[in-house]
């Protein structure tokens, strides 16, 4: 059973039809409402002009489903965005590739009517590499959007409208360092994970304890985090007896060694930039010397991979680059920044909406997306909900629903023109969502302009 997204499919028309008349406007916004989703989206184009048909080429993109039970879990969807659609338009998984291997057959497929939607395909996804390698591969799976054109000429003839596989982006900056190396960070569309050690794996069904379901944010590890294209890792930390453990809230979850040596081994086989925010300390640092002996703690671990806070966020990755240190560190805290401002670098501002509906998200994080203006810092748009008491009622699966009820909203959105105007994007469950796409081709206008 096909969802639908009538909202983007209507924003995203009227933005094509705009921008191919207009290319420098004032700040232009134009507010809908969807029936299905009763969301409010603005979309901007103040002063921009950027190449419409490279960044907003066709899409179709392979998502796997957070959601998990006793039956089910990793499940593959299918998402696609394209200007229109014919009667008879249709959308393929493959477990091999269709392009190279001509006489494969779908493994799902289905005819489709709306430009821009979703669809689950009952296919489990099964890993076929015990440990991801450091270059890009195709995890398995690829996805077709076919137009066939019967119809017209009464020839059977399929056109791949557009295609992808589930692949992974292990170096995708270094893979584009000619075009990007101009970019500062402020500049970029940065892909992130929201409590990104808060991971549990698992490639057999179970069923959710109540722990779980309201505890883990991730389902795969920091370094498949990192291979499969991750760029910003929000990390939260508890102090218990004189040892650093990571943290969702109060719960302990993994101690801090087990992530770092995953960043470290992670940086020793890549050229990539990777910033780690120690946002958060929610439990044991009481007092300044805590953090003080935290801070020394982490240069210690980490000081052969730190970049030197030399020019702030406006070193241009380049500036970086020739560092020969591309591990950003950002220190919520003050007296930290301040005293170890060489190897620290300043605070991250999150946009957090502290929201429990998907209307309340998307509302609070459209005043952010009105326009790409300046910043002399970065941010962070924190792309998921928030559980409270009456989310314990309406998302009873948990973490694992309430980003299920946004995360494709959220890819079609910065596929779109929040992709445009957003810094780092942090989610819940990130493989299902399409942020790591999106981030790359919007770097790729970015570096463009």
């Amino acid at each position: 059973m096909q969802k639908t997204s009538n909202l983007c499919n209507y924003c995203y028309r009227i933005y094509n039809a705009f921008t191919r008349s207009v290319l420098i406007i004032n700040i232009f916004h134009i507010t809908v409402l969807i029936l299905q989703l009763n969301l409010h989206l603005l979309f901007a184009n103040g002063q921009i002009a950027i190449n419409d048909l490279e960044c907003h080429k066709p899409l179709i993109e392979i998502l796997v489903s957070p959601m998990i039970s006793s039956e089910k879990i990793r499940e593959l969807e299918l998402l696609w965005i394209v200007d229109n659609t014919e009667p008879n338009d249709w959308v393929a998984l493959y477990d091999k590739d269709p392009v190279k291997y001509k006489e494969t057959k779908p493994i799902f497929q289905s005819k489709i009517t709306n430009n821009i939607n979703w669809i689950q395909t009952n296919i489990q996804e099964k890993r076929d590499y015990s440990s991801l390698p450091f270059y890009s591969v195709c995890m398995g799976y690829w996805s077709v959007y076919w137009r066939n054109y019967s119809s017209y000429n009464n020839t059977n003839k399929n056109i791949i409208i557009t295609a992808s596989c589930l692949r992974t982006f292990p170096t995708w900056m270094k893979d584009r360092r000619s075009s990007l190396k101009k970019l500062t960070l402020k500049d970029m569309f940065i892909p992130g994970t929201h409590d990104a050690a808060a991971y549990l794996i698992s490639y057999y069904p179970f069923k959710e304890t109540i722990y779980q379901k309201y505890v883990y944010t991730q389902d795969e590890m920091i370094l498949d985090q990192l291979i499969m294209g991750v760029r910003y890792l929000d990390i939260r930390i508890g102090l218990y007896n004189n040892t650093y453990w990571v943290n969702h809230g109060s719960v302990t979850l993994h101690p801090l060694s087990h992530i770092l040596n995953q960043v470290k081994h992670y940086m020793d086989h890549t050229e990539e930039i990777v910033i780690i925010d120690f946002h958060r300390f929610p439990v044991g640092f009481k007092t300044d010397s805590d953090h003080i002996s935290f801070a020394k703690y982490l240069i210690n671990e980490l000081k052969d991979y730190m970049a030197e806070n030399i020019i702030s966020w406006s070193a241009t990755l380049e500036d970086i680059w020739s560092t020969q240190k591309r591990l950003i560190v950002s220190y919520n805290h003050y007296l930290i920044f301040n005293q170890f401002r060489r190897l620290f670098w300043p605070q991250i501002s999150h946009k957090w909406a502290d929201a429990q509906s998907p209307n309340k998200l998307y509302s609070y994080l459209s005043q952010f997306m009105m326009e790409r203006t300046p910043r002399n810092y970065l941010w962070a748009a924190m792309a998921e909900l928030t559980p409270n008491t009456w989310s314990l009622v309406k998302y009873r699966k948990g973490l694992r629903e309430m980003a299920n009820a946004v995360n494709k909203n959220i890819t079609i959105l910065f596929h779109g023109n929040w992709g445009y105007a957003c810094n780092i994007v942090a989610v819940d469950y990130f493989r299902s969502t399409g942020i790591i796409h999106a981030a790359v081709k919007w770097n790729e206008c970015h570096a463009n302009e």
